[in-house]
């Protein structure tokens, strides 16, 4: 039996959201999972070199941003994040979700509910 080390939560939720790295670099997927502190996000282009022949590292900070639905309306909440593991389909993201607004911690708390995007 495997020993889980993560001291928060980890709930399968797949909802859209994109990443913005400060270098300029950005990528779209989905979570495969979602945590208090982050989410690993799927996304098939991680390890290609962006314009400037970069790819993201462990440590690079960005911008974490969650889609979801309010009836038939879109709407994002973002966080910023670092990368702490990158893999050949997606990277596992730290996301200071603790620096979300009251508005914006009921939206993520009502998400990790329903297990849905739909809230």
């Amino acid at each position: 039996m495997k020993h889980e080390r993560r001291s928060h939560q980890r709930k399968s939720i797949r909802i859209a959201c994109s990443l913005e790295m400060m270098c300029g670099t950005s990528y779209h997927g989905h979570t495969r999972n979602i945590s208090d502190n982050g989410v690993f996000m799927e996304s098939c282009n991680v390890t290609v070199p962006n314009r400037n022949g970069n790819t993201p590292g462990v440590g690079d900070l960005g911008m974490l941003r969650l889609h979801y639905k309010r009836g038939e309306i879109s709407e994002s909440i973002s966080a910023r994040c670092r990368l702490i593991h990158i893999t050949a389909d997606g990277i596992g993201i730290f996301a200071n979700f603790s620096e979300l607004t009251e508005k914006e911690l009921v939206v993520l708390d009502k998400i990790l509910k329903a297990n849905s995007d739909r809230i």
